[in-house]
This record gives C-alpha cells, structure tokens and sequence, in this order.
C-alpha cells in the first residue's frame, strides 16, 4: 500500500510532541512533588527522548514512504522526472526541460557568435572607366558590413595620424538570408592607393549604439 508521505509525518510528528508532553509533565511534577523519580530517571527519560528523534526516519522509510528531496526526479535528488531533461543551457543548469527545449538551447548556443551585433565588416574593389577608357580603370573600395541592426548606419573614414574625418556616408542595412540582422553595401568612391594602410572605416549602428572596429584601408594617393 502507498502512504501519503504528508499523513505519515504529520501523525508521527504528532505522536512524538504528545510524547514529549508527557514526559515534560511528568518531569515537573517529579521536581514539584519531590516523589521517587530520580535525577537519573530524568537523564534516562532526555536520552530516550532523543533516541525516539533520531529513529523517526528510519520509522518512515520502514513504512516504505520515501521523504522528500529538491529537485529529485525518478533517480534521486538532482535529477530529472522520466522524460524531462536537464537543459544545460549555462554549465551547472539543471532545469529540468524537454528534451526538444534543450535542443533548442544547445542550438541556441551554438548560434550566439552569429547572432551577436558584431558589425563585421570586409571590402571588394570595382572600378570606373577614366575618361571613357576601360585601360586606365582605378580601383574603388566597396565596403560591406554584416551582423548589424536593420536600418539606417553611420560610415566614416578617417586618416590614422590623426583620426580626422575624411568622408561620411549614411546607408541602409537591409535584411539577409545569409546572416541575422541587416547587411549593407557602399560604393565609397575611394580609390584603391599601393602604400601602407594610412586610414580606417568605422561603422556605427544608432540602435545598438555601438561602433565597429577600426577597419584599415590605403586611401591617401600621392600624384607627381
């Protein structure tokens, strides 16, 4: 027969402070009346008392009541009912789930790098013809930038030396299937120079806040 682990407890507990009672009653009138009960019936009847204490688990699980634990599923505390899972979202979160919702998180980690507003950005070249001729084409930074809100972005270039700004450009990021958030495309106008990088595009996103690395590029040509 399965016992209500509720009852079981509440009539034990019960029995024992009915138990206590008495002996502290019959304590009391031993002091009061000065009968026969000695001081070593007293200290006989403290240890039996606490002896009654500590076996009341051990009376409960006799029964075959098993007592309550935290967080205890199908194999002890800790542990999962049958059928849920931890969802080990973060090391250590033992929240019990489906196994679909931990799934989920798993993938759900896996995709944080991608998700995260990065405002990556890289650069192709195109070219225009000079004065008509497709000989002497120079080339033009093209500058994408990726992972960043959707909506109006802020591009500047500015020299190295000293981080004075040499163009803006406002765009729009639009949304992409080939990565979360918005992605953009800018026809800088810059040429291309054969020096060492001399300056650097910046991207600022207003929803996040937030600037992107510097990005370097060589765009300060010198002419004979």
């Amino acid at each position: 027969m399965k016992l209500n682990i509720t009852y079981v407890w509440k009539d034990a507990l019960s029995s024992f402070a009915a138990l206590m009672i008495a002996v502290s009653r019959r304590e009391a009138s031993a002091v009061s009346t000065q009968s026969s009960l000695t001081t070593h019936s007293v200290a006989q009847m403290r240890r039996t008392m606490i002896a009654l204490l500590a076996a009341l688990p051990a009376l409960v699980f006799g029964l075959g009541v098993a007592l309550p634990a935290y967080a205890s599923g199908n194999y002890g505390p800790d542990t999962c009912l049958q059928g849920w899972v931890w969802r080990e979202a973060v090391p250590g979160d033992h929240v019990c789930v489906t196994p679909a919702t931990r799934a989920q998180a798993t993938y759900d980690n896996s995709q944080a790098a991608a998700r995260r507003d990065s405002l990556r950005l890289w650069h192709t070249t195109y070219t225009i013809p000079v004065n008509g001729s497709t000989t002497n084409d120079v080339p033009q930074y093209r500058l994408y930038g990726d992972h960043i809100n959707v909506g109006p972005v802020t591009v500047q270039l500015r020299r190295n030396s000293d981080n004075a700004l040499l163009r803006a450009w406002t765009v729009n990021a639009t949304s992409t299937s080939s990565a979360p958030g918005g992605q953009f495309r800018l026809d800088t106008g810059i040429s291309v120079c054969s020096r060492p990088p001399d300056s650097y595009f910046r991207v600022f996103d207003p929803i996040s806040t937030r600037w992107s690395d510097p990005y370097s590029v060589k765009t300060i040509c010198y002419t004979l």
